[in-house]
């Protein structure tokens, strides 16, 4: 999951005559049906298997007018090249866990092979332990992406949207209001609305550092908050320790997090929302930021809800932001997932453990929608980055 990461041996068509045909030809539709969806990884052989089918051809093909077998056996040699060929590759390292070493014998599970198709996974999929998330699915992406970034870097940028964000970062005054003048589209007549009152004076990091901080201030709901900080921070921090396991040369080399501007924050100063997308920026990427690693780039922006009426292609889509939450790999959306909950993945109190609540889901419908606003947005927000 999310991949099917498999090899084949390279002896099994030394002997055609011992070759289980049917059980070979169930293995390559099965591979076939996984290719569709664009959820096989190939681990090549030292010895390449395209190299292998291609000298066991050379020799069949002298007898091959002669002996039916051996057309039989051309015929899966031929299939084989065509489908295996179709799968991403990767070439044989120690360090690359394989599902699937075919064999003679041996079959992918049915119950493997529909949970890939599918592409849900939750919680208890990988034991509730993030090593296990990071192993059976962060790095089975990284594979994903290195086969992607052999020749080039095809996958250079990582977008995770996810709505919902700012507003658990943002701390908000308890029992303080402020008056907001806003514009009616419809009547084009102004009125006003109270909002929720933020507080920008702090480090998000000291509200964890400091016990009573968060209390002196008149944070509202103090414990809420200060666990979702810890939830988002042990979430980010496991993305960011996989992101920075990637070898130098085909690294993507930026992470962009995009979130709404929050109504504690709707109305205010252009200097204050860049105050508050700088304190979010420290609280989530501080350890990069201070280790000033290069050739890498993390960052975190709002997205105003306003900004896609500046998008032609979104002009008739509805609800746009509503449910964003998706992991997004590459500006051609080379691989996407969307999780239930966002960023907010790992538990507050053990960075080990992963939230009951997670839900992932590989997101692979080219006609969903939130897949069709993405594909408009990504280009606004590179367009837009590249002029400010």
């Amino acid at each position: 999951m999310p991949f099917l990461i498999y090899k084949i041996k390279n002896e099994i068509f030394d002997n055609y005559k011992n070759l289980n045909i049917k059980n070979f030809n169930r293995f390559l539709n099965d591979i076939d049906d996984l290719n569709h969806s664009k959820k096989t990884i190939l681990v090549d052989n030292k010895i390449s298997i395209f190299k292998k089918i291609n000298d066991i051809q050379k020799l069949v093909s002298k007898n091959i007018i002669s002996d039916n077998s051996l057309q039989v056996f051309n015929a899966l040699l031929i299939e084989s090249y065509r489908i295996l060929n179709q799968s991403n590759k990767v070439e044989e390292l120690n360090k690359i866990k394989v599902d699937f070493i075919k064999d003679q014998e041996n079959e992918i599970e049915r119950n493997d092979k529909k949970k890939i198709i599918k592409g849900q996974y939750n919680c208890q999929d990988f034991e509730g332990n993030s090593e296990r998330l990071r192993e059976d699915f962060l790095d089975k992406i990284k594979l994903f992406i290195e086969s992607e970034n052999v020749e080039n870097k095809k996958i250079d940028e990582i977008y995770i949207f996810h709505k919902e964000l700012s507003k658990m970062l943002i701390p908000i005054v308890k029992n303080e209001k402020r008056h907001v003048e806003q514009l009616d589209r419809r009547t084009k007549r102004k009125f006003t609305v109270s909002k929720d009152l933020t507080n920008l004076n702090q480090n998000f990091q000291e509200y964890l550092n400091n016990e009573s901080l968060a209390y002196n201030e008149n944070i509202k709901a103090v414990f809420n908050y200060k666990k979702n900080l810890k939830i988002i921070q042990n979430s980010i921090n496991l993305i960011l320790n996989w992101w920075l396991s990637f070898a130098e040369e085909i690294i993507p080399s930026k992470i962009n997090i995009i979130s709404d501007i929050p109504d504690c924050l709707l109305g205010e100063s252009g200097e204050n929302i860049t105050k508050a997308e700088n304190l979010i920026n420290n609280f989530l990427f501080e350890n990069i930021i201070q280790a000033k690693i290069n050739n890498i780039e993390p960052n975190f922006r709002f997205l105003n809800r306003d900004e896609f009426e500046k998008i032609p292609t979104l002009k008739k889509s509805d609800e746009i932001w509503t449910h964003k939450r998706h992991f997004v790999f590459g500006v051609n959306q080379d691989f996407v997932f969307s999780s239930h909950f966002g960023v907010e993945i790992i538990s507050d109190n053990d960075p080990k453990k992963i939230r009951q609540k997670t839900i992932l889901e590989v997101e692979d419908d080219e006609k969903d929608s939130h897949l069709f606003h993405l594909r408009q947005i990504i280009p606004y927000i590179n367009k837009k980055t590249q002029n400010e």
